[in-house]
């Protein structure tokens, strides 16, 4: 699609939130130690058990992927909030920072990762961090930048592989 079919008619001034779910995709790690290594490079390594073989017949690893994502973005005078807008799993941004829900619950413990960038050609910063024993995840003012707050949700899956859900806001 090129930019310029794609339109968006703001339905006034204030906060607008898109939210997009995708579909499920599969994915194929060749063994279980590539398998591992993508769960230490998400930062997922503490909370996934992978000593359990999840090797299919076939001496891979399948995983699942879906991705939940939404951008906030202000038109015109300031207002409004972010709120759930349905997802199973969302960031919502409110004042103390964002909270991540998944089932309509409150996630507490969780890893995520912000990445920042300045301007379109300014370096990208990036923080590991993880969501507070209520579910929030605190983050200061980050000046005029563009940012992507992501997770991961990775569950096995009773047929020996996994399921990943990848939930991620966009904000400036």
């Amino acid at each position: 699609v090129s930019d310029a079919a794609v339109t968006l008619d703001p339905m006034g001034d204030g906060l607008h939130v898109l939210a997009v779910e995708g579909f499920a995709r599969k994915h194929v790690h060749a063994n279980e130690e590539v398998f591992n290594a993508y769960v230490r490079a998400i930062g997922l390594a503490d909370r996934v058990n992978t000593t359990a073989p999840s090797l299919a017949q076939d001496g891979r690893v399948h995983e699942s992927y879906r991705r939940f994502s939404k951008t906030l973005a202000q038109v015109g005078a300031p207002g409004g909030t972010d709120q759930p807008v349905g997802p199973e799993t969302e960031w919502v941004r409110g004042p103390d920072g964002f909270t991540l829900f998944a089932n309509r619950q409150k996630v507490a413990g969780h890893p995520a990762t912000l990445f920042c960038r300045a301007g379109a050609e300014g370096p990208v910063s990036i923080q590991t961090l993880r969501t507070s024993d209520a579910g929030v995840l605190s983050v200061g003012p980050q000046g005029y930048q563009r940012c992507l707050l992501n997770t991961v949700f990775l569950t096995r899956q009773a047929n020996g592989g996994w399921s990943s859900d990848w939930v991620s806001i966009f904000f400036q």
